[in-house]
């Protein structure tokens, strides 16, 4: 059915909503991970950041962990 979203990524949409930032662990781009986060001012979305990088230098840890600090 065109138009209709999938159930996985339902739940990937759901899952991002969640946490508040959306990772990419070589889905798109074999060797590549990137970081994708909304950012807001006074509870408005303003923009988006993205970070990218190689996977064996920019890890799914570091990942997190920059998310944390954007969502902070």
């Amino acid at each position: 059915m065109q138009g209709a979203l999938t159930s996985g990524l339902e739940r990937e949409i759901e899952q991002i909503s969640q946490q508040g930032f959306s990772l990419d662990l070589e889905q798109a781009e074999p060797g590549l991970h990137c970081l994708a986060i909304p950012l807001y001012m006074n509870g408005d979305l303003v923009a988006a950041a993205g970070l990218s990088g190689a996977a064996d230098e920019l890890t799914e840890a570091k990942l997190r962990h920059f998310a944390q600090i954007f969502l902070k």
